[in-house]
């Protein structure tokens, strides 16, 4: 039996539509209805500079929803790949037989222990450190979340589409709000939006690639330092306050041991504007000295209040993602956290 691409596309997107039906709600209205939006754009092969039409995407929207009310329930389908079967989770399997086929495939579990899975042309492999990266571009199956990238043991997977996506998506909700001032219009600054957004986008995917497999690799390298039980941590508390919080502390403690070290020594002014750009809230309550040492080079263009900040932050984070770690040994199930609590994990040193 030859390969078929179509069949085992089918089967990833029924395996994606699945978990869209159990997990889809547990978005907020506005990031649903957003990536809603890109969803239908993908589906429909609709360029992101291109207008979309708001009666076709509430119509094709509506139709989305009925079928995935129908899939409530349902288990996910094995995937035939030349004539083996194989279980959707045995990622590194099936990535051994696409590779004939210039494909990768994704499959984990996501925020909220969300089954997240993706099909997509394979454009790209390198090795940063001792990490394996796979860098894929147009996706023939995906689910609502699409995350830009996961990291599984030594091997990072990177998706070029989710990441143009996510970015569109910024510039469309930067749009809406038509905000003059922030990081991400700082980012924009000299890029030609409005008589080239094709290539101005292009741009801030170069820059954000770059950011994505940086951060990766030191979740690699954070995970090695904390082990397996931070994942059973997760898993064993995931959709609560613990689990939002653990993954802050794990991607502040990826960043300064990875990320910003080499953001910082490029000290390019438009990578520097986007990386905080894409700062969760949440991370910026917890690193309150790393925004007020934005803020500063913001005025002063002086990198080293930042650089002053890596080493004593990289320690801090590691001790208190393995303070996280003690009290889940300890407490198990039991092991709970109140919003309140949030402000005992930030740093107690000044920027100057």
């Amino acid at each position: 039996m030859g390969f078929n691409l179509k069949q085992l596309s089918d089967a990833v997107q029924f395996n994606c539509d699945v978990a869209d039906a159990n997990f889809a709600g547990n978005y907020t209205m506005c990031t649903y209805l957003l990536k809603m939006r890109e969803l239908y754009r993908w589906s429909a092969s609709i360029e992101q500079s291109d207008k979309l039409l708001t009666n076709l995407v509430a119509e094709w929207v509506e139709q989305k929803e009925a079928y995935w009310e129908s899939l409530e329930g349902s288990d996910f389908r094995p995937l035939l790949i030349d004539g083996h079967e194989h279980d959707p989770f045995d990622i590194q399997t099936i990535n051994l037989d696409l590779k004939q086929h210039g494909l990768i495939y994704g499959a984990g579990y996501g925020r909220g222990c969300r089954p997240e899975f993706y099909l997509a042309s394979l454009v790209e492999t390198d090795i940063y450190d001792t990490c394996h990266v796979f860098i894929s571009d147009h996706e023939y199956a995906r689910d609502l979340s699409a995350p830009v990238a996961m990291s599984q043991e030594n091997r990072i997977y990177v998706r070029k589409e989710s990441v143009r996506r996510m970015l569109w998506e910024q510039i469309e909700a930067w749009r809406w709000r038509k905000s003059p001032d922030g990081a991400f219009s700082k980012a924009l600054h000299s890029l030609p939006l409005d008589s080239d957004p094709a290539y101005a986008l292009e741009q801030l995917v170069t820059m954000q690639m770059e950011h994505v497999i940086n951060h990766e690799v030191g979740e690699v390298e954070a995970g090695g330092k904390l082990g397996d039980e931070w994942a059973d941590m997760l898993m064993t508390h995931a959709g609560s306050k613990i689990e939002i919080l653990a993954r802050a502390i794990k991607d502040h403690l990826a960043d300064t041991m990875v990320t910003l070290p080499i953001l910082l020594d490029s000290a390019d002014p438009k990578e520097i504007h986007l990386y905080f750009a894409n700062m969760s809230a949440i991370r910026q309550e917890l690193f309150p000295q790393l925004v007020a040492a934005y803020e500063q080079w913001c005025d002063t263009s002086s990198i080293s209040v930042f650089k002053r900040l890596i080493h004593p932050a990289c320690n801090h984070w590691l001790s208190h993602a393995e303070k996280m770690l003690d009290d889940f040994r300890n407490m198990g199930e039991a092991y709970a956290i109140r919003d309140d609590d949030i402000v005992t994990y930030r740093p107690d040193f000044a920027t100057h």
